[in-house]
Order: structure tokens, then sequence, then C-alpha cells
């Protein structure tokens, strides 16, 4: 997940990650919090902050470095994701304005 800062230096940021709770995920120096729900559906729950941002800065937030995340997709978890309206969201808290959200289907976070 990468972040380009746009005019403002940013003090302190937070990123609040979510994944279906059936998904297996190992992680790398991130803070897994407790399970949370949405829309009736179980998510894992993820977390991971850190320090100013400076103007026009590009910072890889997961993904290189001491910093990572990955899945596992089996069968079960393909089926379920094209079968149901399965999400992977995500919310960054920044110190210079309000929380940036979003989310992105399952299925288009990998290709087969």
């Amino acid at each position: 997940m990468r972040l380009q800062n746009g005019e403002d230096a940013v003090q302190d940021w937070k990123l609040h990650i979510w994944f279906p709770h059936a998904v297996p995920i190992r992680t790398q120096n991130i803070e897994q919090l407790d399970d949370v729900s949405f829309e009736g559906k179980r998510y894992a729950s993820y977390q991971i902050s850190g320090a100013k941002i400076y103007r026009g800065e590009n910072l890889e937030l997961v993904g290189i470095g001491k910093v990572s995340l990955a899945y596992d997709i089996t069968d079960e978890i393909y089926r379920a994701g094209r079968d149901t309206n399965m999400l992977f969201r995500w919310t960054l808290y920044l110190s210079s304005g309000g929380p940036l959200q979003g989310s992105v289907p399952w299925m288009e976070m990998h290709e087969f």
C-alpha cells in the first residue's frame, strides 16, 4: 500500500486494514486488533502507524522493508470471494486532516 503526500506535511499517521476473517493472514510488525463486523460479516483487524511524512514524499506503508502482510488463497476462499461480496477495507488517519477510507472487492485483490 503506497501513500503520496500532498501539500502539507503529516506529523503522524495510522493505517487500519480489515481482511475477511476467513482469509489466513501472515504479518510482520503489524499490530493485530480485535475482530470487527461490517454489514454482518466478520473481519480480522490490523493497525500500523508512523511518524512524519514530508510534503510530496512517497511512502510504502505495507509491503516493503520491515512491515509486511501476506495472505493465502485456497479453493474454498476463492469460491467464497466469488460467491459473496467479500471486501478488503482500509482507513488511513492523518494528523493533517480527516480520515481517508476505501474498500476493494476481494476478487480484484489478485489475478488468477
